[in-house]
């Protein structure tokens, strides 16, 4: 895989990517929870080939020239994106101006097209997710495309709309779905994203026997069941195109660990890997929830997600080294309802460099093999070997 070394800050990595993603990482709730369930089937789905065993798609989804770095699964931006994205990101260029375009990757249908308006962005403005079927099982999608096509946009007028408003990551949207019936040819024109701005691109292959989520009760979107890497159905060329930029969203640091697109579902159950859930909320909206998962980029490191239940602690991703021995940094699948509190404090920025979070603790405990208790803590480390928790402790379940 092809490395890109680049010497960027913190303060530049929120420039180049992630200070945009935080304002639209909300949206993507919506991009999920909003849809038509697919996987019960459209007007459309009958009338679609099954899916081949190969590839499906041979058109690359953009030019990857105009694109820096495609963030694999598993990206977190709480609180909106607490939990791990069931989608890429493909990353502008952080060298170079661009607007890029989203070509169809082959010919396909498209049946749900989706508007959403940022309420209290100044100004107001919408994107669009774009979902669409290249055979009978597998649906992929764009979001956060800017601007749709003419020949989309012309077509789109003549479809009736569902509207709703949604509020999270303290920001609210209106967003209004289009069920369509719209045959686009392969490599021509969806839409643009903003400029210097990531968009998204996943797919769910009904096929695909998923890994079980430790508590599926929870876990309410039946779509993101089927999550795959839109990657793994392209012909060789585009495939490995994309594969070799597949990484930190400046090209600064290449995923090495498989699946090298990154994963989704990481629950492993009776550990603390995975999933966690506010007593008594929904599954959506993710914000005041917990993940405790691989780091997309950077895997095998881990990553504390934590959403809004912290009454110390402000939304935070929490990055560190695991270890597999003792009580400090220990892998979260190595963790079970054991007695023990564990305590982390070696914690690492966006761009992988040591300091982020310093004067900060994070003690979490299984309880039993469903429940998790968490706390942040001001502490200079975890050297005091033993830790308590205090009111500020919350508990999540499975």
């Amino acid at each position: 895989m092809a490395v890109l070394v680049m010497a960027v800050t913190a303060q530049a990595a929120l420039r180049f990517g992630l200070g945009d993603a935080v304002a639209k990482r909300s949206a993507d709730l919506m991009n999920s929870a909003g849809t038509m369930d697919h996987s019960s089937g459209s007007f459309l789905d009958e009338s679609l080939a099954s899916c081949p065993a190969g590839a499906v798609y041979d058109t690359l989804p953009t030019d990857l020239s105009t694109i820096a770095a495609i963030d694999p699964l598993g990206h977190v931006q709480p609180s909106g994106h607490t939990f791990p994205s069931d989608h890429i990101y493909f990353y502008a260029s952080t060298t170079t101006v661009v607007t890029h375009a989203a070509y169809a990757p082959g010919k396909v249908h498209v049946t749900d097209i989706a508007s959403t308006e940022y309420l209290n962005a100044s100004p107001v403005f919408t994107d669009y997710a774009i979902y669409f079927y290249g055979c009978k099982e597998l649906i992929t999608y764009y979001s956060h495309i800017r601007t749709l096509s003419p020949s989309l946009q012309n077509q789109l007028a003549h479809y009736p709309q569902n509207c709703t408003v949604y509020s999270t990551g303290g920001s609210s949207f209106r967003r209004c779905d289009a069920n369509t019936d719209i045959t686009v040819q392969d490599g021509d024109l969806i839409g643009y994203a903003a400029t210097s701005a990531a968009f998204d691109f996943g797919s769910y292959d009904f096929r695909y026997t998923p890994s079980p989520f430790a508590a599926p009760a929870r876990h309410t979107n039946s779509q993101q069941y089927y999550t795959v890497c839109p990657i793994d159905y392209f012909t060789p060329g585009p495939k490995s195109a994309m594969e070799a930029m597949l990484g930190r969203f400046d090209g600064g640091h290449a995923r090495t660990m498989a699946p090298l697109c990154g994963q989704y579902n990481q629950d492993v159950p009776d550990t603390a890997r995975g999933f966690w859930y506010f007593p008594g909320a929904p599954n959506v909206p993710e914000d005041p929830h917990l993940a405790l998962i691989f780091n997309n980029d950077y895997a095998p490191w881990e990553t504390i997600s934590v959403g809004t239940s912290l009454p110390n602690h402000t939304p935070a991703f929490f990055t560190f080294i695991p270890t597999h021995s003792g009580l400090v940094d220990r892998e979260f699948s190595d963790i079970t309802a054991d007695g023990h509190v564990y305590c982390y404090d070696t914690f690492y920025d966006p761009v992988g460099q040591l300091g982020a979070y310093a004067g900060t603790i994070v003690i979490l405990q299984m309880t039993d093999s469903t429940t998790l208790r968490i706390e942040t803590q001001s502490a200079a480390d975890c050297s005091a070997g033993s830790w308590a928790f205090t009111s500020n402790a919350v508990s999540f379940d499975r």
